[in-house]
């Protein structure tokens, strides 16, 4: 890696958790991001559909966004924890492939791993790092495996939304110095900014998975259930839904279709 100041080591440290990794492998599943935007995605799905146990490419599709969601904590952590950008050019992005107890859980390098500290307004530098995030990056890999594996992107922008929550809800909740400012960029991620800062859309597409907490007896905590169905519990080896899994109050009410393909959770939802 280069361009690192040594004054960045501990927020390095920090991103770690995120996934950050510090060095390239040579697995089947480790690839640059410009090269899976560019080339044959269908041909990457296969891969991951085999390396992961999935029963198909939708699985693996969702698997893919769900991994990458980590790529988009990483990124807004730096925003909102100390007004500070990362390069998120895809070409600056390697998806390195990893395993932990036999989940594929992937990380991140930067080929470039320099932080650029805010300039100007805050708020018009907020903007358009989060156009770069999402419409220059997340955006063009959500439309390419959406439209590969027959996906909806309802389930992937989930996929992402969901680990935003957490990190605005979770991580970053216990700054009590950038209380105010971590509060005023969680509004504006999913309820302010406009929808051509995510992509080709006139909507916010993270909005609309807002909801209102419910208490969940099994963890003994309070948590906003997903509006679609990630499909995670499909994966060789996993007969459990995750605790926020829609299919859960379905199958309650005798409505889970169990199906690998769409969902019907997501019906109800207005792309």
């Amino acid at each position: 890696m280069v361009n690192i100041d040594t004054n960045d080591k501990k927020d390095i440290t920090t991103l770690l958790w995120f996934r950050l990794s510090e060095d390239l492998n040579s697995e089947p599943l480790t690839i640059e991001i410009d090269t899976l935007l560019k080339g044959d995605m269908n041909s990457y799905l296969q891969k991951v559909k085999n390396g992961i146990c999935a029963p198909n490419e939708k699985v693996a599709a969702s698997m893919i966004i769900k991994r990458y969601a980590f790529f988009a904590a990483m990124s807004f952590f730096t925003m909102s924890h100390s007004d500070r950008a990362l390069n998120v050019k895809t070409s600056n992005i390697t998806l390195v492939s990893h395993y932990e107890d036999g989940n594929w859980l992937p990380k991140f390098y930067f080929k470039d791993l320099s932080f650029h500290p805010m300039q100007g307004d805050r708020k018009k530098w907020r903007e358009q790092y989060v156009k770069d995030v999402f419409a220059h990056h997340i955006f063009l890999l959500i439309e390419k495996i959406s439209k590969t594996a027959k996906i909806s992107k309802l389930i992937l922008w989930e996929n992402i939304a969901v680990y935003l929550f957490w990190l605005y809800e979770n991580v970053l909740e216990s700054n009590a110095e950038r209380k105010e400012i971590v509060r005023e960029d969680f509004n504006y991620l999913f309820f302010e900014a406009p929808g051509h800062l995510f992509g080709a859309y006139n909507h916010n597409p993270l909005s609309k998975y807002d909801s209102k907490k419910i208490y969940h007896q099994q963890t003994e905590k309070y948590i906003r259930i997903r509006k679609t169905c990630c499909f995670s519990y499909k994966l060789e080896g996993s007969n459990k839904r995750c605790s926020i899994c829609p299919c859960y109050q379905l199958s309650e009410e005798g409505r889970c279709q169990n199906e690998q393909s769409f969902c019907s959770t997501i019906r109800s939802i207005d792309e």
